[in-house]
Formats: C-alpha cells, structure tokens, sequence
C-alpha cells in the first residue's frame, strides 16, 4: 500500500521517495533492542562515508552532498530524512544533529573503499565514549566477515537476493564494538601501514582485515539502479548491427541478469548459460556443459552462432578460467557464439582483463568499444580500442580516461552508426583516392620515359607538376572528407544493418585496393596516348604545349572521378572542384608572367600558345570524356547489375523505389517491404 511520505520522512527530501512512516514511528516509540537496531542503521549510514557537505549547513532543506558515488550520496540523503542529519565535518570529528540534537563523533580511522575491497569502515569514539567500527559493502565480502552464529544472517541473505531479482544495488551494513585495547594495538598496525613508503595501499589493506571481522549485522540497503531513457532501444538497435553486446557490472548475478532484461539484451526466448561455481571442478563443468548445449545448435558446432544464446558468468568464476589457456579459449569460443554475455560481480581490474581477452584472443581481432560512466570503467575504457565516457552523477573520471564523451548512454547508436560509419567510409576514400591519384601522375612520367630515351626529362614543367598535389587536387578531397555521407542520418539510424560492411572491411582492403589501382592504370593508359597519339598524328611538336594538355585532361579527370564516388553532392563540392580547375590556369598564368623577372624559361608563353591551340581544347575534351566515361560505364554496370543494400536504400531515400513499386504494381507484383532482404534489381 501506498504510504505517507510526509509522516514517514523527518526532514522531507522531495528527491526521496520512501513513503513507510513505520521506520520512523518505531524509532520515535520504540523502546529497547528495536530502537537500537533502528538507531545503528541510521548511525552507519550518517557517519560511515566520505561525503562532503556544502552550502546552509543548519538547513536540512538547503544542503548539499558531494559525493564519490550516487548511491553513498543517496544513503547519507536518506539518513538525513529520517531524522539523523549530517551536517558538519572536520579532519577529526563528525557531527549529527539527531532530531535536533547535536551528536559529535570523533573519527579515528577510516578505511577507505576500492574496486578490490568492495567495501569501506570508520572507527569512531561515539558520544556514549564506546569505540565502534561502522562498515558498508557487498554482500558477497561482507557476509564471510560478519561474526558466526547471527539468526538475523540468513534471513538477510534471502532477503538480498529478492532485492536483487527486482534489479536493486545492494549493501550489507555492519559494525563492531572495540575495546580501548584492541584499538590501540591495532591503531598502531594502521599508522605503520598509513606511513610505509612501499606498497602503502597493500598494507593499509592488510590492516583494514585485522578490524573488519566478527562484525555484527546492522542492516542492509537496496537502491533503485534507473536506466537512463533510451537504452533498450539503443541496445537493440546496436544489435541488429551485429555489434557484439557484453555487460560488465559489479553487481549481484540476480541484478544483472535482471538489468539484462530491463534494457532487452536478453529475452524469454533466449537459452541462458550460468557459470557461476563455487569451486575450480564446478566452473570447469558449468563451462563444458555450456559449450556442449551450444553444439546442440546444429552440426557446425562452434562455428555456428547460436542466436538464441546468452551467457552468464561470475567474476569468482572468471578467477579460475582467466588462470587456465585452455578454459579462457573455450570462453572464447563460447561467447561467439552468444547473443549476449553479462558478468557480474567483476572488479575493474577483471574489467580491463575481459577487454583484454577479447581484443587479443579473438580472431580476426576484432574493434573493441568500452563504455562506462565511473572511476571503477576506467580501466576498461583504457584498454579498449576506442574507449566512451558517459558524464553523470558517477564523476568525470570515466570521460578523462575516454576517446569520446557522450551525456547519456542513447547517445551512442548515432556516434557509432552514423559518425562511426560515415568517419570509416571518408578516411578509406581518402586513401584510396590519394593512392590513385598519385599513382595517375607518376605512371604517366613513367610512360613518358619510353619517348625520351630515358634521359630524364618530363613531360611536365617542374613547377606546374609541384602544383599538382598543392593546389589542383588537394580541396576537393579535403571537403569530401568532411562532407561526405552516403545516407541521411536517420536513414542510417534507421537501417543498423548498413553498418555490417564498415565490419567487414569492404571499404577498405584487397580487392578495393586493387580495383583504385587498376583504375590508375587505365586512367593513365588513356590521358597519355590519347594526347600522345592525337599530337603524334597531327605533327604538333611544342613539348611545353603537349605537356599542358596532358596535365589539364588529368586535372579535370581527377577532380570528376572524385564527383563520380561521392554522394552527397551540393554547390559546396561542385564549387571546390571548379575552383581547383581554374587553379591549374591561374597557376600557369602565374607561372608564365614571371618570365623573364624569374628564370622560368621553360614556361615562358607556354599557356598563351596552350589555350590558342583549338587541338588542345578538342585533345583535353576527348581525354577526360575517356577516362570518366570508363568510370560511369563501370559505376551503372555496379549500380543496375550488381547492387548492395546501400545502393538499395539510396534508391529509396530519392523517391525511386515510388515509381519502381507502382511500375510492378501494374504487373501485378510488389517490391520486397525491406531493402535489406534483397538486392537484386526485378526483371
């Protein structure tokens, strides 16, 4: 039933949604060992954290909490709300007001939370002058700590896992009384550990297991963990790009596996794998169990993914196959095969090793992306190829050790599939096309040395052939790289499937390799003897003349077979390739009225005869109409006979796919709903 939040909360927080006014009743009426239980749990979370209050510190209403994580900052807000606010600290003392009373508590150790501890406690001298250790963690470090014998344990511990099943983030709270004794012995292994000037942090660690043992049960806290908006669909959309999802969390296997179900990475239809033993024999079985249930998929084995799949693992268990080759291989192979793979319980340092294993492990290797939000992903986010830090309430940590920074999880889907796969398309094209291009020039050089005798002359005046890379062709591909983008953003968005190619490395490999090499040479092939040959047959003999047309056909070629690739075409790019046309005039006529102030004799009126010569003009228009003629003809033939989905999907966005729909329809047939499923044209 739906509570008072008013009565249930002292100093009402409207950021606290706890609405049971039991809690707060019975502490208020209660008497003995139920007020005091009431008391120790309110107690730990108000003193018991490194929080740092700011602003009105008497005004429950108007203070603010800084703290390391969410959820410290949350249980110290709570803490507040029932009535035991915490309002002011020193390097020494801690103060409370307790329904309006002051309480001071003298802090005398603290021992600090990391990835590996999964825990932090304080030693406090309280105001009845007893010596108490407060201490906060996982369950799973904690619950081996506590003192035996507890009729409260197991209660807790089922209790735990129901809050885990509904995808809450748990803390086990527990203290310890110490005698003046017992703390001054131990208080001196802590000074000598917090002063060692080798391996500090090793032995302050050592030192904190001396005190936090035999502790007894407070309490324990469950927070609501929210997904932020949009992260099922994103998650589902990255896979449909068969983007290979892996979920590392500290949490309990029950909260994970429910996060999993929350963001759909996993569904009712899918067979779940656990390996979660307790011992070396029990995770050696759970994994060959699982491998041989992902066989059962079909005869291939495990070269077959199994789509249905998902696997669950626990970082004990990832002890003890990490350690062996042999398992972390048949891990390996197993979560190929997997739809999904979820490990809980892993400490940020098993993080990075995961990433690791699989950046290293898997072959062909493939990309690697780690995102995270907080300290404990750093790690992770290091290792991986591109790392993405998500700035929120978990700190900048996670955004200073990251490549890009994004404000919320959704964000991702458009940095990987439209900026991703448009940056992977440009930077392929733009070193293709340098390849090809540069190649064109040389080659030509190259042909020329037939003609000369192999003296060393070219066939190019030094200084027009400098300009070549400099100003002639050097903008349009500049713009292209920025510009460029095959699909509307939505489109992309739209059709995750577009991704798989940039996966595949079609843009980029072998064959494309050869394809710009061989259209170098062809290219090359017709704007040298077709000028050579029209020259040769008409007695024309000015070298400077010849050397001009060649160079003003390979221009205009180059500039167009770049107009010919891209597709997105704008006044923006037709401007840029107009503009380096006419730097090959202008820098020719800057070239020739130089002569005679500079020595450049050898292009003294060399543009002037050029462009009087009606055999250039007809020489340059039969070469560059040649060499992109070859590439239309070879782009139609790839278009209308050998199409890809994207081809499809472009056809689409133009409004063809309208007309080609309403020309079968009067035949009595209709085109596929998806263009991803067929991209063969109709006949």
């Amino acid at each position: 039933e739906k509570g008072d939040v008013e009565a249930a909360q002292y100093h009402r927080d409207p950021k606290i949604s706890f609405d049971d006014e039991r809690l707060l009743a019975k502490y208020k009426e209660g008497e003995g060992e139920e007020k005091e239980a009431i008391r120790d749990l309110l107690r730990t979370l108000s003193v018991c954290h490194t929080v740092v209050p700011e602003g009105d510190l008497s005004d429950p209403a108007k203070i603010q909490y800084q703290a390391e994580s969410p959820d410290e900052g949350a249980l110290t807000a709570f803490a507040k709300a029932m009535g035991f606010f915490f309002c002011g600290k020193t390097s020494t003392h801690t103060t409370i007001k307790v329904h309006g009373v002051d309480e001071v508590y003298e802090i005398l150790n603290v021992n600090k939370f990391n990835s590996a501890r999964k825990r932090m406690s304080v030693v406090v001298r309280t105001p009845e002058k007893k010596i108490m250790l407060y201490c906060k963690g996982a369950d799973n470090v904690m619950m081996e700590r506590l003192a035996a014998g507890q009729a409260l344990q197991q209660r807790m511990h089922d209790q735990l896992a129901v809050y885990a099943t509904e995808g809450l983030r748990t803390l086990v709270l527990a203290q310890r009384e110490l005698t003046e004794a017992e703390w001054e012995e131990w208080n001196q292994t802590h000074h000598a550990a917090s002063t060692a000037i080798e391996d500090r942090e090793k032995a302050l660690e050592d030192a904190a297991e001396g005190v936090e043992k035999e502790m007894l049960i407070v309490g324990a806290t469950a927070i609501e963990d929210k997904l932020q908006a949009g992260v099922p669909d994103a998650i589902a959309t990255l896979a449909q790009a068969d983007i290979k999802i892996w979920v590392l969390t500290g949490d309990k296997q029950e909260t994970a596996e429910n996060i999993g179900f929350a963001c759909r990475l996993l569904t009712d239809e899918m067979r779940i794998q656990y390996v979660n033993g307790n011992n070396e024999e029990e995770v050696k079985g759970q994994l060959a169990a699982a491998v041989a249930a992902a066989k059962e998929g079909g005869e291939a084995g495990l070269e077959r993914e199994e789509r249905a799949l998902a696997l669950l693992v626990d970082g004990k268990s990832l002890l003890t196959i990490m350690a062996d080759p042999a398992l972390t291989s048949d891990l390996l192979a197993l979560a190929k095969l997997c739809k999904a793979v979820i490990a809980c319980r892993v400490s940020p340092d098993q993080k990075r090793q995961i990433v690791s294993m699989v950046r290293y492990g898997v072959k062909p290797e493939p990309m690697t992306l780690a995102i995270g939000d907080g300290a404990n992903d750093v790690p992770m986010i290091t290792e991986a190829h591109v790392g993405v830090g998500i700035s929120g309430n978990e700190g900048l940590q996670a955004v200073r050790s990251a490549d890009y920074a994004i404000a919320q999880f959704r964000f991702l889907k458009r940095l990987v599939l439209v900026h991703g796969r448009n940056n992977y398309r440009r930077v392929a094209m733009i070193v293709l096309y340098s390849l090809y291009k540069n190649m064109l020039l040389v080659t030509s050089l190259f042909f020329y040395n037939f003609y000369n005798g192999w003296s060393g002359s070219t066939i190019y005046s030094s200084w027009i052939l400098s300009g070549f890379n400099v100003f002639y062709t050097f903008l349009p591909i500049i713009f292209y790289g920025f510009m460029e983008q095959d699909v509307k953003d939505t489109t992309a968005l739209q059709f995750p499937q577009l991704y798989l190619p940039g996966q595949r490395r079609e843009g980029f490999n072998m064959k494309q390799l050869g394809i710009w090499v061989a259209n170098g040479l062809a290219h090359c092939v017709l704007v040298f003897f077709i000028p050579t040959g029209i020259f040769g047959a008409t007695g024309m003999e000015d070298h400077g003349v010849y050397g001009t047309t060649v160079m003003n056909a390979m221009v205009i070629a180059v500039n167009l077979r770049l107009v010919l690739a891209e597709n997105h075409i704008s006044w923006v790019m037709h401007a840029v390739v107009g503009i380096s046309v006419l730097a090959f005039y202008l820098w020719a006529a800057i070239l020739q009225s130089l002569w005679p102030t500079l020595a450049f004799d050898e292009f003294s009126g060399v543009l002037t005869a050029s462009l009087g010569t009606p055999l250039l003009w007809w020489t340059v228009i039969v070469t560059f109409v040649a060499m992109n003629g070859l590439d239309v003809a070879c782009l139609y033939a790839h278009r209308m006979y050998f199409p890809n989905p994207t081809y499809v999907i472009q056809e689409r966005e133009r409004g063809h796919a309208r007309r080609v729909n309403s020309m079968l329809a009067e035949e009595g047939t209709a085109m596929e709903q998806s263009p991803l499923t067929e991209a063969r044209p109709p006949k």
